[in-house]
């Protein structure tokens, strides 16, 4: 996270046409973040199929989304976002193109609710046990907040890029810290 923070603070010291370059569509760290969702994707659905859990059906499902979302899926097909308000208060989308949406929104805002309960719920407990993916949703919900400040109201867009892939790159690192692990075969001890 500190490395990720530093990075995106550097950018304010580069020169306009670097950082221009660093903000691409489909530049380097656009790309990388949606590499960092595709891999937690393809970690959650193995283990998903291995063992079947609500909770790890909500998170590939915010997976998807995520990776959807880094490929711009929620602008692609409409005249703007689907993720803002403004597309659904405007005349310029028919009422059936704002219903289908929502249709295929309502899903995933299910999985994301279901995670978010589950987060409130397990956080302190997990805490006291200090287990490791805590760590990890700390550190990505930091740079969450950073990510959208350095974004609108700093208008470093490489310094946002370089902030979203650290945190694909956090949620990747979650998935993989969090998947089951094989028990070490012990051979007991001669006598």
């Amino acid at each position: 996270m500190t490395a990720t923070v530093l990075a995106g603070a550097s950018t304010a010291l580069l020169s306009r046409d670097t950082a221009k370059w660093l903000a691409e569509e489909e530049g380097i760290f656009e790309t990388a973040s949606a590499l960092f969702f595709g891999a937690a994707l393809v970690i959650m659905v193995i283990q998903l199929v291995r063992v079947f859990s609500p909770l790890r059906l909500a998170g590939a499902a915010m997976l998807l989304w995520a990776l959807l979302r880094e490929l711009d899926f929620q602008k692609r097909f409409t005249y703007r976002s689907v993720e803002s308000i403004g597309y659904y208060t405007r005349p310029h989308a028919p009422w059936s193109q704002k219903l289908l949406v929502l249709l295929i929104l309502a899903p995933f805002v299910v999985a994301g609710l279901w995670l978010v309960r589950e987060l409130c719920r397990r956080f302190i407990p997990a805490c006291r046990e200090r287990q490791s993916w805590i760590c990890h949703v700390v550190a990505a919900l930091v740079l969450v907040p950073l990510a959208s400040l350095s974004e609108k109201v700093f208008r470093l867009n490489a310094a946002e890029e370089i902030l979203e892939a650290g945190i694909a790159l956090l949620i990747l690192m979650l998935v993989w810290s969090s998947r089951p692990r094989r028990e070490l075969m012990t051979v007991p001890a001669k006598d």
